[in-house]
């Protein structure tokens, strides 16, 4: 809430540049890109190189069974920025994220867009990232399990446990 620290989110919708998490490569601005297309579906989740399939599993399946969810937890805020909110640490918080995400050129070097063009994934992922253990990086999202990712959607995970195959894992988000 102070506009001189380095973590300040301007409430003016102006396109601003904030920071990012640290990465460890340069950013891309990804422009002129929809944030969900035609809605969400499981074909938009690609994984890039970062341990956190437990993370995109999870959006995966709700992108399936609901897509509604994921839908509803992001939005566009028509200046290049995206607002995302989720249950991390224990609380609910609304991240405001850039298009800015790790690559070089026109490749991404985290989650890419789906099939469509659509970067909802990355947009999320990019805001996990920030918010799953306050460490900023990308590097805070490597392991973890499909559960702690179902969570960030506040979904309790009655039925289904940490060494839950695919098939249980399928059938639960479906049935959300």
């Amino acid at each position: 809430s102070v506009p001189s620290n380095v973590d300040y989110i301007s409430t003016s919708l102006a396109g601003q540049n904030f920071r990012d998490p640290a990465a460890g490569q340069g950013y891309v601005r990804l422009t002129n890109r929809s944030l969900f297309g035609t809605g969400a579906v499981m074909q938009d989740v690609n994984q890039g190189q970062v341990g956190d399939c437990f993370y995109l599993a999870a959006l995966e399946g709700l992108a399936n069974g609901q897509p509604q969810r994921i839908e509803q937890s992001a939005v566009d805020l028509g200046d290049g920025t995206y607002a995302v909110t989720m249950l991390a640490r224990g609380n609910w918080i609304t991240l405001r994220v850039d298009g800015d995400l790790p690559g070089s050129g026109s490749s991404l070097y985290y989650a890419h867009p789906g099939s469509s063009g659509d970067i909802w994934a990355p947009i999320m992922e990019k805001a996990y990232a920030f918010a799953r253990s306050g460490a900023n990086s990308y590097s805070s999202i490597d392991y973890g399990s499909v559960v702690e990712g179902i969570q960030t959607f506040g979904l309790s995970y009655s039925g289904i446990s940490y060494s839950s195959d695919d098939a249980t894992l399928y059938a639960w988000a479906t049935a959300q």
